[in-house]
């Protein structure tokens, strides 16, 4: 099956939906029995309870260019694809590897750096920059990091570079950094 344009999950013994998606190379449905007869890479079929099997298909690409993605707050490094099927997101990295999960722990954050205005200002303190590094024939530091710097969308340093009011958080158990 093509992991781009369907995704099925199968429900396990201990009542985890897996994605086997990549490991299927046909499926039916029995009407007379109701059940779904799932033929697999080793050409072994196997029976599954209707309930027990979530097809999904109508993917919708995600564009994530230029962002930043977070499963249940971890960053994931470079994804190749996000893909969207209904309440899940497909993503897969450029291993080949795919992981599945439900949308209310996906986070995608925007690069501010898109913005005209704000891509403006970096490219002012990067010119600045290059002017106060340290040799003439090294790359300065500062530079360096000014030149890729991403700037979350929902950071204070976002706020400021559009001037915008900073979201104001009243726990005083979260440290906001300005980056």
């Amino acid at each position: 099956m093509d992991i781009l344009k369907t995704l099925i999950l199968i429900v396990n013994k201990e009542g985890i939906a897996e994605d086997k998606t990549a490991q299927i190379i046909s499926i039916r449905f029995d009407n007379l029995k109701k059940i779904w007869n799932i033929t697999y890479l080793n050409n072994r079929t196997y029976p599954y309870r209707k309930d027990d099997v979530f097809i999904l298909d109508d993917p919708k690409e995600i564009d994530i260019k230029d962002s930043q993605v977070y499963v249940k707050g971890k960053y994931i490094h470079n994804p190749q694809h996000i893909i969207e099927f209904g309440p899940f997101f497909k993503i897969i990295s450029y291993t080949g590897k795919t992981y599945v999960h439900r949308h209310k722990f996906v986070k995608i954050v925007k690069n501010q750096r898109a913005d005209k205005n704000v891509n403006n200002i970096i490219s002012y303190l990067s010119a600045v920059s290059e002017i106060v590094k340290p040799d003439e024939d090294e790359e300065g530091f500062l530079h360096k990091e000014i030149t890729s710097l991403f700037i979350n969308e929902e950071s204070v340093l976002s706020s400021i570079l559009q001037n915008k009011e900073p979201e104001h958080n009243a726990s005083p158990d979260i440290i906001i950094s300005p980056w």
